[in-house]
């Protein structure tokens, strides 16, 4: 959907909420989700888990989960390089600047796809989709590779 003016940025968020990105209520109903599903929650409600706590279940309000508590160890969480786009391969374990590369092509790759189906082809939105995964376990694959002082590797996002 093309967006240039008052009604049509309207209808462009329209469709956001109608698919469950949205904050309009829960998507539950909306797409039959049945109890213990989760691969349709709005990733907006995703992370409102993390910041309740708890996980929703279907047919809790937005803002009160009341499914099992959600435990995070922010303590295993690892540092990030701060400066992973100065490091060039000399200053990286081997192999790392390679991945760092392979996982900046990913993120341009998605990035492209998202255009293209804002750009006017929503059908292309689908072709991201893998895309996004292939990101997201390229960044966890990253944080595991320690690059010194202290701080490991992850995604520079760079586009």
């Amino acid at each position: 959907m093309l967006v240039h003016d008052l009604a049509t940025a309207k209808a462009a968020l329209a469709e956001i909420v109608q698919q469950g990105e949205g904050h309009d209520g829960l998507p539950w109903e909306r797409f039959g989700i049945t109890p213990g599903d989760r691969r349709e929650l709005a990733h907006f409600y995703r992370f409102d888990e993390i910041r309740q706590g708890r996980q929703y279940r279907v047919g809790d309000e937005p803002g009160d989960p009341t499914g099992p508590v959600i435990v995070v160890d922010f303590e295993a969480v690892r540092p990030i390089a701060p400066d992973l786009w100065e490091r060039g391969p000399d200053d990286l374990p081997p192999g790392v600047a390679r991945l760092l590369d392979e996982c900046d092509a990913t993120y341009q790759a998605l990035l492209a796809e998202l255009q293209v189906a804002l750009d006017g082809q929503p059908e292309r939105l689908l072709a991201a989709t893998p895309i996004m995964y292939q990101l997201g376990h390229q960044a966890r694959s990253l944080t595991k590779i320690p690059v010194g002082d202290g701080f490991y590797a992850g995604p520079r996002f760079r586009a």
